[in-house]
Order: structure tokens, then C-alpha cells, then sequence
């Protein structure tokens, strides 16, 4: 027998076993990829449910002392949560704070102590601004 026939029967065989090694490599895959794209949709859904549910907060410090701005949850357990300071005289953007819950806002650094406006129940993605007076009184507009 003459080796060509024999080789011509190998190299036809060859094609075969590689497109089954493709598909089971690709079959391998497969569940790796649908998992990665399930996470990625899950955390692209975390993300846009926690963005939306901040409102945007601002101080206004019309007082001649630096202030320091925290708030409380006004319903449940929590600490104290800072959102930033505003000089004398400035207008500043604090840190954004959870909507739809009631907040007990909180200013610090004044004398005579720490000034509260009753509890806030913000909206979602709604603005916000907190004015400290001179006198050491203050609101929410």
C-alpha cells in the first residue's frame, strides 16, 4: 500500500475534529457569558435604582461661622450622617441624601449648639437648599 491514500485519510478527518472542538469550546462559554452579561444588567439596575432614589442638597450659610450639615433618619435606627461644611458666607452643594424618607437635618458648628429643622421628606432627584441666617436661625426652601 502507498502512504498517499493513508495520509489523504488523516488529513480528511482532521476537518472534522476541529469544528467539534470549536463547538464544544464555544458550549464551555457559553453559561460563562450569559452570567456575566446577567451581572452586568443587575448591576446597571442597582445602579440607576440608587441614583434615582437621592435628592440634592444645598447650604446656604448667611451666618459669620463655619457650619458643618448632617442628618438623622427620622423613623428607625441610624446615626448621625455628615454631608459636608459651608464656610461663612458661601453657598455650597452637599453630598446628595436618601429620598422619600423622612430626614432630620442637623446644623453643627454655630454658638449656643446645633440647630434641627423638623423632619424633610425630600422627593426623588429633587434640589434642596438650606439657609443658615445670621442670627443663627435657619429653614429649608
Amino acid at each position: 500500500m502507498s502512504p498517499r491514500p493513508h495520509a489523504a485519510a488523516r488529513r480528511s478527518a482532521r476537518p472534522a475534529v476541529l469544528p467539534l472542538l470549536l463547538l464544544l469550546a464555544g458550549a464551555a462559554l457559553l453559561p460563562a457569558c450569559a452570567s456575566t452579561a446577567r451581572d452586568a444588567a443587575q448591576e446597571a439596575d442597582d445602579a440607576a435604582r440608587h441614583t434615582a432614589a437621592l435628592a440634592h442638597v444645598s447650604a446656604h450659610n448667611r451666618s459669620g461661622f463655619a457650619v458643618a450639615v448632617v442628618y438623622r433618619p427620622a423613623a428607625g435606627p441610624g446615626g448621625d450622617v455628615g454631608i459636608g461644611s459651608a464656610a461663612a458666607g458661601t453657598l455650597v452643594e452637599l453630598a446628595p441624601v436618601p429620598a422619600g424618607e423622612p430626614l432630620i437635618f442637623m446644623v453643627r458648628g454655630l454658638p449656643g449648639g446645633e440647630l434641627r429643622v423638623a423632619p424633610l421628606s425630600l422627593e426623588v432627584d429633587s434640589r434642596r437648599t438650606l439657609v443658615v441666617v445670621a442670627d443663627s436661625a435657619w429653614w429649608a426652601r
